[in-house]
């Protein structure tokens, strides 16, 4: 299953307000929590565009075939 939009955008949101106030998101909803890796990537982006246009960096992350293929990105 993955998240629907307003799962994303209150995901994101709620990330963007931790960040904003230097805390830690510990309430997270179980709803709200990434399915799949495009689930977490469109949960970034989302949070990008929330945050702003102030993006100094990007992490890249690489992983082995068969991590790819459990995660859904074979």
């Amino acid at each position: 299953m993955s998240l629907s939009q307003d799962q994303i955008s209150r995901a994101a949101d709620i990330v963007a307000g931790a960040y904003r106030n230097n805390a830690i998101a510990d309430d997270f909803p179980a709803d709200c929590m990434p399915q799949s890796a495009a689930d977490g990537r469109a949960i970034q982006d989302r949070l990008a565009a929330v945050l702003g246009p102030r993006v100094i960096g990007w992490k890249v992350g690489h992983a082995n075939r068969a991590m790819r293929e459990k995660l859904g990105d074979g």
